[in-house]
């Protein structure tokens, strides 16, 4: 029994070797690939670049554009982060335009706004406890000297007063 025993393990554990495929030497024509890699995962969102251009002009943000075109905030920023910050720089450009515009055509507010801006002016805001002598500027501190007056409810939340009441 023994050596029908081993003539059966030699038989199960020999191998079949295959032959190598040989490829012709004519070329083949290329047949079409029907088979396609099954996607995981759900459909990639396709939002209307116009739109989110349109909304990136008036100064919507990024939670405003992303309920509006249906999407995620996180999409908008991965996919069109330089779309969205075009379209506020030509919101910028076109507020800046206008302001020009208005100073220019006499608006104070908007020319003093745009002095302040551009050419660095500043309101002189006239302090209190300033004191001049010989064309030094003395500031001295306030140390908490000032107390709130009470308002017309008799509460101490008013004004700042000028003198110690008791």
């Amino acid at each position: 029994m023994a050596a029908a025993e081993k003539k059966t393990k030699t038989t199960k554990a020999t191998k079949v070797k295959r032959k190598p495929q040989v490829k012709s030497k004519t070329k083949a024509k290329a047949k079409p690939k029907t088979k396609t890699k099954a996607k995981i995962g759900r459909p990639r969102s396709e939002p209307d670049q116009k739109m989110i251009l349109s909304l990136a002009k008036i100064g919507c943000t990024y939670q405003e554009i992303a309920s509006c075109v249906g999407c995620s905030v996180r999409t908008l920023k991965l996919r069109f982060r330089t779309l969205i910050k075009t379209g506020w720089d030509d919101m910028k450009c076109s507020l800046r335009r206008m302001q020009y515009l208005s100073a220019a055509g006499g608006s104070i507010a908007a020319q003093i706004w745009l002095g302040k801006q551009y050419l660095g002016q500043r309101d002189n805001v006239g302090i209190g406890n300033i004191k001049e002598d010989d064309g030094f500027v003395l500031i001295l501190p306030d140390n908490g000297r000032l107390k709130p007056q009470p308002d017309r409810n008799g509460n101490g939340n008013g004004s700042p007063g000028t003198a110690d009441s008791g």
